[in-house]
Order: C-alpha cells, then sequence, then structure tokens
C-alpha cells in the first residue's frame, strides 16, 4: 500500500503525505489538516493565543533553541521577516529608540532619571499638545530638556518641555524654559 484516500479532500495521496501518530498514519493529509488547525486558531484565538504563550512560557529554552535554528537554516526567510516587521512597526520603533534614547544617554552621563510614558502624556496634556516655542499644535512634539543633558541637566519630568523637532533643533543645547509663561509649570 503506497497511497492513502484523505477523506477530508477525497483525494488519493501518496503516504508520505500523511503525518504519523504513534507510528500510525493518520487519517487526514497533512495539507488538510494543517487547513483545519489553521480554522480552529482562527475561530478560537484567544485560546489558542494563550495556549502557545502558556508552552512558550515553561519551555522557554528549547523554543529559543528551535528558533535559533530555524534563523540559521533560513537566513533570508528569517531577514526578510525582520525587515517585514520593520516596515510594519515603524511607530514602535521610534518610540523605542526615543524612549531609550534619554535613558541610555543619561546612563552613560551618569546622571540617570527615567521619564515614563504617562509622565510625558500628562506634559502634552497639561499644554494642550502645543509647542511652548512656536505656539504650533499640529506637529508631533518632541521631549526637550530645559537644561540639557549635556550641561547637566537631569532626565526627570522636572526638565521636560515640550517642543515640536524644528524648535527643539534650533534651541539645541541652550537653556531656555519656555514654560515660564504658563501656570503650574514644573
Amino acid at each position: 500500500m503506497t497511497e492513502k484516500n484523505c477523506p477530508k479532500c477525497k483525494n488519493k495521496k501518496k503516504l508520505d503525505e500523511f503525518g504519523k501518530h504513534s507510528g500510525k498514519i493518520r487519517s487526514w493529509c497533512k495539507e488538510c489538516e494543517k487547513m483545519e488547525a489553521k480554522k480552529y486558531r482562527t475561530l478560537n484565538y484567544e485560546k489558542s493565543k494563550s495556549s502557545v504563550n502558556k508552552y512558550h512560557a515553561s519551555h522557554r529554552d528549547k523554543v529559543n533553541l528551535i528558533a535559533k535554528l530555524w534563523r540559521k537554516n533560513n537566513p533570508i526567510k528569517a531577514f526578510l521577516s525582520v525587515k517585514n516587521w520593520q516596515l510594519n512597526n515603524q511607530e514602535k520603533i521610534r518610540e523605542y529608540a526615543t524612549k531609550n534614547y534619554h535613558i541610555r544617554r543619561g546612563r552613560k552621563l551618569g546622571i540617570g532619571g527615567k521619564i515614563t510614558k504617562d509622565e510625558w502624556q500628562e506634559v502634552l496634556e497639561k499644554y494642550n499638545y502645543t509647542c511652548l516655542c512656536c505656539g504650533r499644535n499640529d506637529v508631533k512634539l518632541a521631549m526637550d530638556h530645559v537644561i540639557p543633558v549635556s550641561l547637566g541637566g537631569e532626565n526627570n519630568i522636572r526638565n521636560i518641555q515640550p517642543l515640536c523637532k524644528s524648535c527643539n533643533s534650533s534651541k539645541k543645547n541652550k537653556t531656555i524654559d519656555y514654560r515660564i509663561g504658563y501656570k503650574n509649570a514644573y
């Protein structure tokens, strides 16, 4: 017997196109089982995700080793996968880089400090998402250190003001506090 009928797709296929379980050949062909598993994961997304996360947490070393081997054996696919993720997650990358830049720079200069996303959000809301230098509110705002870190300023929320990228760049490393004209400035 070199062929078998798959009851799912009703096709006659070679035996190597069927999976094995406990030494026995499975009923459905690999292709049908794969499609059925995908359909189940789609219909039971949260349950499937939870199950996968639980498995990964309890078998972290094994999962990491398998992933490492896959990347080693499929360097082009791995590269393309990373590039695809990067293209689809530009905002996450920018946010991560911005957040960690300040932390890394502060640590390097020995001043420490950390500004959380919530603290930054509070500052933006306090100043109505407005650049304190030019008054624009239709641009993305950047964290500006009132006393620049390069001049010994602290990397904490009391030393931060929202400026647009253009104003932040033109300020360079000068100590200018645009918050003075606002009530309840830090």
